[in-house]
């Protein structure tokens, strides 16, 4: 595959945007319209496992850019992980859940997860909602787990550190949505104990409801499949085959043309293992037994954050890497694959946690109508075949419009 260098540099190599440091550990991000004004604002999680620091929002000017000091921050502090965000109560308000890594006695007390629920014109203060159960999450992740049209919470669980209470490994959990609250212990467990740093909400099999996937550390990766009723298994169908136990973060794709959805991730060689980003190939579905990874970027590092989209608008998805204290890179779709080489980099460096891509100076925003013909009354999730979808304004079923607590998306995602 041939690309001109204009296909290619879809991004300048130098950031048009960089916040005031502060002295914080930016590691969840999310981008949404916070205070309600049309613009998207940026979400930041800070702390990680290194000081106990506030969410921050910086709210867009109205034009896409950004104030480089926060517009809000939260009035209390964590050591916070990665983020999720969407409308849980259904109010049609962008609503942020936060994972947190450690609790306040650092590695040797576990953390939970906590959701900001959105005002109207900003995010509430201190979150309203907190896990009852104490768990060490890096990351969490908002989806229909059951099917009913409302966003649930799974939380990723592990710590893969020798210090304090770790390694530390545990069940994968999902915290259902009853009616637009909540549930403060989960409903779900999973069979098997893991030390999931990521964790996200796909229908990889196809039969129209989510399944659940975890990254690990110090276990094999996972796949959890629904049923025909929604239901996802507690023990899994999938796991990897390869002993690289070291992955860090997790992004979902359909890369070799034949309509199942596909799993790249990245590992992490701060204790051991290669370091390089990976993708599970899958040719059938259901995704069941174990398996081999059928592409590896050429090199390794510090892998972190993924992000598969197609960028080059040639049809192919393509693949945002980042490392610690690296380079954002892009590896190019081919018929089937993703070069091993990445085609475009910064030219700056930063300890990269994750990416997210909108559209935040509306330059080439459109708003356009789909109609989706349902064939079969059971299913319960759909995939827009629009790449680029940022955020889904309304839905209207045979003609009439849903209320919000009827349906649920999460922005940035695919699925409805």
């Amino acid at each position: 595959t041939q690309l001109t260098k204009a296909q290619v540099n879809v991004f300048n190599p130098t950031p048009e945007w960089t916040s005031v440091a502060e002295g914080r550990y930016a590691t969840g991000l999310g981008i949404a319209d916070i205070n309600g004004d049309d613009w998207d604002d940026i979400i930041v999680a800070n702390g990680n496992d290194i000081l106990r620091q506030p969410v921050s929002v910086y709210y867009n000017n109205g034009d896409g850019t950004f104030p480089t000091m926060p517009s809000w921050n939260s009035s209390d502090v964590d050591y916070h992980g990665h983020l999720s965000v969407g409308d849980i109560n259904g109010d049609n308000l962008p609503d942020v859940a936060v994972s947190i890594f450690l609790g306040p006695g650092g590695f040797n007390e576990p953390g939970g997860a906590k959701v900001y629920f959105n005002t109207g014109s900003s995010l509430e203060s201190l979150p309203s909602y907190r896990t009852a159960d104490s768990v060490f999450t890096f990351s969490c992740a908002l989806g229909d787990a059951d099917g009913d049209g409302d966003l649930d919470l799974a939380v990723a669980g592990g710590q893969p550190y020798n210090i304090g209470i770790g390694p530390y490994m545990t069940n994968g959990r999902i915290y259902y949505n009853r009616a637009g609250s909540l549930d403060t212990l989960p409903g779900w467990l999973s069979q098997e104990l893991m030390g999931a740093m990521d964790v996200d909400f796909a229908d990889m099999d196809g039969n129209g409801f989510l399944d659940m996937i975890f990254a690990a550390h110090l276990t094999p990766n996972y796949i959890y499949l629904a049923d025909f009723q929604g239901r996802i298994a507690t023990q899994h169908s999938w796991n990897s085959q390869d002993a690289d136990y070291h992955a860090n973060s997790l992004t979902i794709a359909e890369l070799d043309g034949n309509d199942y959805l596909d799993l790249i991730m990245s590992d992490n060689y701060q204790l051991g293992g290669q370091g390089k980003y990976k993708a599970y190939i899958f040719d059938t579905a259901p995704p069941t037994g174990q398996s081999l990874p059928g592409w590896y970027s050429a090199t390794g590092g510090y892998g972190s954050a993924v992000f598969a989209e197609d960028l080059t608008q040639d049809g192919y998805p393509d693949l945002l890497t980042g490392r610690w204290w690296g380079q954002v890179a892009m590896y190019v779709g081919t018929p089937g694959s993703l070069t091993t080489n990445p085609v475009w980099a910064s030219s700056t460096t930063s300890v990269v946690e994750a990416f997210q891509l909108r559209d935040v100076d509306q330059d080439g925003r459109m708003v356009r109508r789909d109609t989706i013909n349902i064939s079969v009354d059971s299913i319960h999730v759909v995939y827009l075949k629009n790449s680029g979808v940022e955020i889904i304004n309304s839905v209207s079923l045979n003609g009439q419009p849903l209320a919000g607590t009827d349906y649920c998306s999460v922005p940035g995602r695919q699925w409805l």
